[in-house]
């Protein structure tokens, strides 16, 4: 697994993508935040300069290959910070590896198994991506990741994620969708974690209901969310300095 060490300070934050997409998408809140942090950035197996996986590996497996990683750096307290898939690989980071924690971070991400429509379109990707490859797939996700002003305003930073997201072998995609169809519920997780945890939530993101991030917040009395207004699902593009903003007054 690729990855890029940035940045300088006492504390370390790790930064994980999720689906279609690469490291290069925490690009513009590394910048900020790289004099006052250490910054770890991998690319998952299969996505950008990471080479593409021979193996099928669950979301655990990852969350044991990001300690690895960890563990080579010699660093043992870090802020993990997961976007989407990047978030359910962090919950099971926060399953195995919580004494390493000094926050846990889910950005547009959740902590529950996908529901059974979900789950079925999840499965009808896998066929449709084995049959046609990615293409018109990534070209029709796109259309549901970014707020609609945001697309016309800054249609260069969806066009790049789409030439990357194209990029990506067909299997690396298959093989993401079917470790989130078999994805744990992580309800249990939250409640009794120790370690101050994080929503933050797009306020229109089309992927995931208000409604989840606050029932994951009652789940424990450490966790707060923050809203990211008129945000979609990429908020780290679309609310740049807000996600910037509230990681300085809240991490640091």
């Amino acid at each position: 697994m690729y990855y890029k060490k940035i940045g300088k300070g006492s504390q370390t934050l790790l930064l994980v993508h999720g689906f279609m997409s690469d490291g290069t998408v925490w690009d513009a809140v590394a910048l900020a935040l790289k004099d006052d942090f250490q910054i770890i950035i991998p690319d998952l197996d299969g996505y950008g300069n990471s080479s593409e996986l021979q193996v099928y590996k669950t979301l655990k497996e990852f969350a044991f290959e990001l300690k690895n990683i960890l563990d080579s750096e010699n660093i043992e307290k870090v802020t993990y910070i997961g976007h989407s898939m990047g978030g359910y690989i962090g919950l099971e980071f926060l399953e195995h590896f919580e004494p390493m924690l000094n926050h846990f971070v889910m950005l547009n991400s959740h902590i529950y198994t996908d529901s059974d429509e979900r789950s079925t379109n999840r499965t009808k990707t896998i066929g449709f991506l084995q049959k046609y490859g990615s293409k018109l797939y990534v070209k029709e996700s796109f259309r549901t990741l970014f707020s609609p002003e945001f697309a016309v305003n800054h249609s260069e930073i969806v066009t790049k994620m789409m030439e990357n997201a194209h990029s990506y072998p067909v299997q690396t995609l298959i093989n993401s969708c079917q470790a989130m169809i078999e994805r744990k519920n992580h309800e249990q997780t939250i409640q009794n974690a120790s370690t101050p945890i994080h929503f933050l939530m797009g306020e229109i993101d089309s992927l995931i209901p208000v409604d989840e991030y606050r029932k994951m917040t009652e789940l424990n009395t450490l966790s707060k969310t923050y809203i990211l207004e008129k945000g979609g699902h990429m908020g780290m593009h679309e609310n740049t300095q807000d996600v910037i903003d509230y990681l300085i007054k809240n991490i640091k």
